[in-house]
């Protein structure tokens, strides 16, 4: 015979004292209690810290009063829809069930209220329970920081690239000054030859009288003057291609640094992105307008990249919600292990500097016949990882 639902669920001064930290840091946010403390006219002396203000609820958490029945109240009207669902369980092990479920879709906060506050959740359950949210607590900080510094480092790298693009283009300019005046160099010697000409014109003119042989002088002294000018235009015009080829290559080293820099950029966004969107709430729908960065348990397979980065690429992508794969491209592993692996994935990503041309020609042409997302990425680091991952998700040929 199944147990009978009860009528209602605890009250957090009915929950063990040892659990309140707990129930108050995950399932409350610190606006919640900055608004409970005002309506319960609580009043501090000085302005209070986000921890003096979690401690004093926990600290008033065990006993029945004003301010924890209001406490009550929010935590209820908050997670209404996960008491509901819990509301349903006749026995512990249905509990573990929704408990699980909750886990896997990311819903947490409502789920470990309804939990702890259900009647039938027994103190070894509870002390389980509590355990797995304090070590999620610790790896969501420990994960938060690395990407911290990483897009830290990724500001820093951006900076000094902006400053090397503006010297290039100072330099670019400057080089720019000198061959418009070479050009000018240039002109002034054509000028000269037409000089030159005109002379020779004189000369014929004069061969007749008697000023023939100070012609002569002064023709064989245009000669020589023409002859170094010719040189000088010659030495001019080199220099000028040689500066020409200068700037355009100066050219072509901005616009690389340029793409650089917004590739960068890019991958620095899709951290920002990913650190923001891991504490949103996912969509049941799993549309492109989802408001949390969540893969929707697809199966994601990395071949290639540095044996040391794959724990972390794997944390990162079962943290979205999604199932990590690896082969390291045919340095250690077989490739019929690659070809086992490839029909269960959902699309394929893979670093141009950590695998082989001829591996990565093989999984192209893999994945193009059995019609599967398949992403080059510029390399192997952590935020070329995540700015794939956006790439997939946000192209027309998203996963399916």
């Amino acid at each position: 015979m199944a147990r009978a639902r009860p009528a209602t669920h605890r009250k957090v001064w009915e929950i063990e004292a040892r659990f309140h930290c707990g129930v108050i840091g995950t399932c409350l946010r610190l606006e919640d209690l900055r608004t409970l403390c005002r309506r319960a006219g609580i009043v501090f002396q000085t302005a209070v810290s986000d921890y003096a203000l979690h401690h004093a609820f926990v600290e008033l958490a065990d006993r029945a009063c004003y301010a924890t029945r209001l406490l009550q109240r929010r935590l209820d009207s908050r997670h209404r829809e996960s008491l509901r669902h819990f509301a349903t369980a006749r026995d512990e092990a249905t509990l573990i069930q929704y408990w699980e479920a909750a886990q896997a879709s990311g819903e947490i906060a409502g789920a470990y209220w309804a939990l702890m506050s259900h009647p039938l959740a027994g103190l070894t359950l509870c002390e389980r329970v509590t355990g797995e949210v304090h070590m999620l607590s610790h790896l969501a900080g420990a994960s938060r920081r690395a990407e911290l510094q990483h897009i830290k480092q990724l500001q820093q790298r951006q900076r000094l690239l902006e400053q090397w693009l503006h010297e290039e283009r100072q330099s670019a300019a400057d080089r720019q000054a000198i061959i418009q005046a070479l050009n000018q160099r240039l002109t002034k010697a054509a000028n000269a030859e037409q000089e030159l000409a005109r002379a020779r014109t004189r000369i014929a003119q004069l061969e007749q009288g008697d000023a023939l042989r100070l012609a002569r002088t002064c023709s064989e002294d245009l000669a020589a003057a023409l002859a170094n000018a010719r040189l000088a235009a010659d030495r001019h015009a080199a220099e000028a291609r040689h500066w020409t080829e200068r700037c355009q290559a100066a050219e072509h080293s901005v616009a690389r640094t340029a793409s650089e820099l917004a590739a960068t950029v890019a991958e620095r966004d899709s951290l920002e992105q990913l650190t923001q969107s891991l504490t949103r709430q996912c969509a049941q729908d799993c549309t492109a307008d989802c408001p949390r960065f969540d893969l929707c348990r697809r199966r994601i397979l990395y071949v290639g990249g540095r044996p040391g980065l794959g724990p972390h690429l794997r944390q990162l992508v079962e943290q979205a919600n999604g199932e990590f794969l690896h082969h390291d491209g045919g340095r250690e592993e077989a490739d019929s292990a690659l070809a086992a692996l490839l029909p269960g994935a959902d699309a394929v990503l893979c670093p141009a500097d950590c695998v082989s041309h001829s591996a990565m020609l093989r999984i192209k042409r893999s994945c193009k016949q059995q019609a599967k997302p398949f992403l080059i990425l510029r390399s192997a680091s952590l935020s070329a990882f995540v700015r794939g991952l956006q790439q997939l998700l946000n192209s027309n040929a998203a996963l399916a």
